[in-house]
């Protein structure tokens, strides 16, 4: 013979372990789930239009192939990088900037 109480205890252990399991699967997932992207930045914002990172990138890209094709030292090579980085924003910028007046130019 068994004890009817016995039975519903182990009902309750199953239930309460299938719970905490499942509480601890899902604290184990939900940041992997959660977690954001980074697909770009905002390198600069002119007006109401944006230059992405990516622009920026793809700007320097012939500048980075030479710099490395002429076998300059990184330390050497970071440097020239980050001047010629605030030339080519600049020129990204001014080219914004002349879009957006053509723009309104050709609404008047």
């Amino acid at each position: 013979m068994t004890c009817p109480r016995l039975g519903a205890l182990k009902n309750r252990w199953a239930a309460w372990m299938v719970g905490a399991l499942a509480v601890i699967i899902g604290i184990a997932v939900a940041p992997r789930m959660c977690a954001a992207e980074l697909i770009d930045r905002i390198a600069a914002v002119v007006n109401d239009d944006i230059i992405l990172l990516s622009e920026l990138d793809q700007a320097l890209a012939p500048v980075r192939m030479q710099l490395e094709k002429a076998g300059y030292p990184e330390v050497e090579r970071n440097i020239i990088l980050e001047n010629q980085k605030k030339i080519a924003i600049k020129g990204l910028i001014d080219q914004k900037l002349t879009d957006q007046q053509i723009k309104n130019t050709a609404f008047r």
